[in-house]
């Protein structure tokens, strides 16, 4: 976390972070970047690359199927979004 307090890299770039974060258990980080970082505006850009980042190298699209813990919790925060 306070790594991520201090950082300043492209704005693209914390929707990566925020996916590895989930992905290595740190999900109080990255429940805060999603906070912070992900909003209406910017939320389908956002959604994309955390799907990228969670889908395998050898596979082309997306799946629920990939989706562990932590990630699934990041994941509906999406969704939930997405609705509103």
């Amino acid at each position: 976390m306070q790594l991520y307090k201090v950082s300043e890299i492209p704005e693209k770039s914390y929707y990566k972070a925020m996916a590895g974060c989930a992905v290595r258990g740190y999900i109080n980080t990255a429940i805060q970047i999603f906070k912070d970082k992900v909003n209406k505006e910017n939320v389908n850009l956002a959604f994309e690359e955390f799907k990228d980042f969670i889908t395998p190298n050898d596979k082309e699209d997306f799946s629920e199927d990939y989706l562990g813990k932590y990630t699934k919790k990041i994941y509906d925060m999406f969704i939930d979004l997405l609705r509103k």
